[in-house]
């Protein structure tokens, strides 16, 4: 996933025109599938998630899709290491967060 596309999503989801925004848990739950927070979440230290990122990682079956339960895990994990979504999203990219919310911005 490019760094701009995750931008935008977040963007979208963070801040929406009509209604409430979405809470950092469903906005990072959404993205866990991606190589870039999988990467994050089995270098996390938490057993647990980076089992589960492996599994999802290593799944060659192309019908097979994330459980709701395993997004809540990884995105429980990289939220209580790096306490908001933006810096999960940062984290995944390798920037700082004001790097983040500059490309946030810039979208």
């Amino acid at each position: 996933m490019h760094i701009e596309y995750a931008a935008e999503q977040f963007k979208r989801l963070a801040q929406p025109k009509r209604v409430d925004p979405a809470p950092d848990q469903k906005i990072v739950e959404m993205f866990v599938s991606e190589k870039e927070f999988l990467a994050l979440a089995i270098n996390s230290g938490n057993e647990k998630a980076a089992a589960i990122a492996e599994t999802i990682r290593n799944n060659t079956n192309k019908y097979s899709r994330v459980t709701a339960k395993q997004a809540y895990v990884i995105a429980s994990e990289l939220l209580n290491k790096h306490s908001t979504a933006k810096a999960v999203f940062a984290a995944a990219f390798g920037v700082s967060e004001e790097q983040f919310g500059e490309i946030v911005e810039s979208v």
